[in-house]
C-alpha cells in the first residue's frame, strides 16, 4: 500500500500486511484507482473490518 494511483481493469487489492498479514499502525494512505479503458469502475468488497482506537 502507498499513496500511488492505479490504472487498472481487474486487481485485487490489500493493505499493507498483504492477503494473509496485519497491516502497520498509524497507517494513513490514500489510493486511487482508475479504469484503464475510460469505463467505470465497480468496486467488491470481500472483506472489510476496522479496529476501535484507544484513546488514553
Amino acid at each position: 500500500m502507498n499513496n500511488t494511483s492505479v490504472s487498472t481493469c481487474d486487481a485485487n487489492f490489500y493493505d499493507s500486511g498483504g492477503p494473509a498479514g496485519q497491516y502497520n499502525h498509524n497507517e494513513n494512505f490514500v489510493k486511487t484507482f482508475t479504469s484503464n479503458n475510460s469505463t467505470c469502475l465497480q468496486v467488491e468488497f470481500t472483506s472489510f473490518s476496522t479496529q476501535s482506537e484507544k484513546i488514553h
